[in-house]
């Protein structure tokens, strides 16, 4: 399974918005069919607050791994 952290740095939102509608493979398909795990992203996890800062604390401190850091 690979697993990606992703950061928003800027105002826009075009590369989640591309990332969603992205048709070969879908997002789903990533996910579902390819274990994509997606540790963190700012539109499409539940997490916020202090639960979203203990995913970035975790992986900060190497006790959680992500193969993919999208900025």
């Amino acid at each position: 399974m690979t697993s990606v952290l992703w950061f928003q740095g800027g105002a826009c939102s075009g590369n989640t918005m591309s990332f969603i509608n992205a048709a070969e493979p879908s997002v789903v398909d990533l996910i579902v069919d390819f274990g994509l795990e997606v540790v963190y992203h700012p539109t499409l996890s539940g997490e916020i607050g202090k639960a979203a800062q203990d995913i970035f604390w975790s992986v900060a401190k190497g006790e959680r791994e992500v193969d993919i850091f999208v900025y």
